[in-house]
């Protein structure tokens, strides 16, 4: 894959297929993704390419196994539960295929495998998405199964502990066409340090078009940092961004600022639209002389970070309307994304949704079922004006919602009730139910904390880790988790967490974002 970072020495790709046709199909096309494959007709002959019992743990092995085999003694599920057993500590990571959405099949698997530590299940992904007798459909499906291939092995090689970022779901024109942009653009900066603009309303996954950008680039082993620029106050804001020097202001410590703590990586700088004058002021002197001089200095320091910066608004807007700098607008926008709302991509919703279903089933407690066809009806019907986040919030309630009957199957009156409560998230849950939102949501969210901590999962900002949950009205569940958390962590000092814990568990703003946040709850 053109701007797709080389594989390890020696990954395997090993293709557990029955039939025939989907075998050859898949060696072919994958090929031509740069994705060598070995195929197997049996879970037995799949199993024992691996590694025989007491073989050491594969690390460059990423399967794809056809859920519903026919041939050879073990089905998909058992295939699954071999690898847990002979590799309990680090079970290569598998892609369960299937030509339908059989969710009966799919979430028991789900709630084992894709849900635990470590993972047997990395993905899911239905076989018939794209699969018609285009050309150009059939590329599209297996560069995004490719895609999760690499993640795949990555997160696996590195033990979970890199950055291993999400990627596009859709198989429409228009995510299609996003897909092309992400791959050119992210392989067209290099070693230069070429900045992209991504455009686009609220909740359409601009920041997952950033870090794809930053995966299919050479920077990918480096560095991805994020700042939200209305978040911070903008006298903090600068010094976040280029470092300060002890002094500076009351406060100041020397230390250096996202620019150079992102070495040669990427620093995806969002909400760019509301900076202020002064800001945009130095930060197009960042972007022409490659340097930036931290507050209170004298020196400057040389920076090669790539830039990609975000906006929901208008941007051309504001330059006519003299809010934003031209020249920086032509700076940032020297290449740029725009991606499209939901609305304009209606066949994406029924992979989308599967996708937050799968991810988000521990909400349910139990998820049995789901209604497939109803509940995508029901989602196909609704406007989304807050594009893809949205549609994960009303995923996110609908589960809880479900998982508070007694046969856990998950209906669209489950959906048409999370639509209906959307603007009033608490709403329309009785005492029991919201009980066990409560306590689903708060069993996750130390969860996260706790892979956080551990180095499971990339630092990330406390704004970040909260808006997990916001969509549920039940954020505040984060600050209890974190309390619990950082108590036992810290000996439950009462100041909380040092700047250094602070920084190495929530991100490079560390402390400093901590404080802010919980000021703000």
């Amino acid at each position: 894959m053109e701007g797709v970072p080389e594989p390890r020495p020696g990954l395997r790709v090993l293709y557990v297929e029955d039939d025939r046709f989907w075998r050859r199909r898949g060696v072919e096309n994958l090929g031509r993704q740069g994705i060598r494959v070995d195929a197997f007709g049996t879970a037995e002959e799949a199993l024992e390419a691996i590694g025989g019992p007491g073989s050491q743990p594969p690390r460059a092995v990423v399967v794809l196994l056809d859920l519903n085999l026919q041939r050879g003694r073990m089905q998909g599920a058992g295939f699954l539960e071999a690898v847990a057993a002979r590799w309990p500590e680090a079970p290569p990571p598998v892609i369960v295929l299937s030509v339908e959405d059989d969710f009966a099949s799919i979430l028991p698997l789900a709630s084992r495998f894709m849900h635990s530590q470590p993972r047997v299940l990395y993905d899911y992904q239905n076989k018939r998405y794209g699969f018609s007798d285009s050309p150009d459909s059939i590329a599209s499906s297996y560069e995004r199964l490719a895609h999760a291939i690499h993640l795949a092995h990555l997160e696996h090689a590195d033990g979970g502990r890199r950055f291993v970022p999400p990627f596009l779901v859709g198989i429409s024109p228009e995510i299609r066409a996003v897909f092309r942009q992400v791959r050119l653009l992210g392989a067209a900066g290099g070693a230069a340090t070429v900045p992209v603009m991504v455009l686009g309303s609220t909740g359409t996954g601009k920041e997952v078009v950033a870090r794809m950008l930053h995966f299919f680039s050479q920077r990918s082993r480096e560095p991805f940092l994020a700042v939200n620029c209305a978040a911070i106050p903008e006298t903090l804001l600068e010094s976040e961004l280029f470092g300060s020097t002890k002094g500076a202001f009351t406060g100041a410590t020397d230390r250096e600022g996202l620019f150079e703590a992102a070495g040669m990586g990427t620093l995806f700088l969002d909400e760019i639209g509301d900076l202020g004058p002064p800001l945009q002021a130095k930060l197009l002197r960042v972007l022409e002389e490659g340097a930036v001089r931290r507050v209170g200095a004298t020196r400057e320091v040389e920076v090669r970070a790539r830039v990609v910066a975000a906006t929901n608004r208008d941007i051309a807007g504001l330059v006519a309307d003299g809010r934003f700098r031209e020249d920086l607008y032509y700076r940032l926008g020297m290449l740029s994304i725009s991606l499209p709302p939901l609305a304009g991509r209606t066949q994406d919703i029924e992979l989308l949704a599967t996708s937050f279903i799968l991810k988000r089933m521990p909400l349910a407690g139990r998820l049995a079922d789901v209604d497939a066809g109803e509940v995508m009806e029901v989602l196909a019907s609704q406007p989304w004006p807050g594009n893809v986040r949205e549609l994960e919030g009303v995923i996110m309630k609908a589960l809880i919602l479900a998982g508070a009957e007694p046969d856990g199957r998950l209906t669209a009156d489950h959906v048409r009730e999370a639509v209906r409560s959307r603007l009033d998230p608490a709403a329309g849950l009785p005492g029991d139910r919201l009980a066990r939102a409560e306590q689903a949501v708060a069993d996750l969210a130390e969860a996260g904390l706790d892979d956080i901590m551990a180095g499971r999962r990339p630092p990330a900002s406390l704004p970040e880790i909260d808006a997990e949950f916001r969509g549920l009205g039940l954020a505040w569940q984060v600050t209890r988790a974190l309390e619990r958390r950082l108590g036992r962590e810290t000996g439950r000092r009462r100041r909380g967490p040092t700047d250094e814990e602070a920084r190495r568990w929530f991100g490079y703003a560390g402390a400093s974002s901590y404080r802010r946040w919980k000021t703000s709850r």
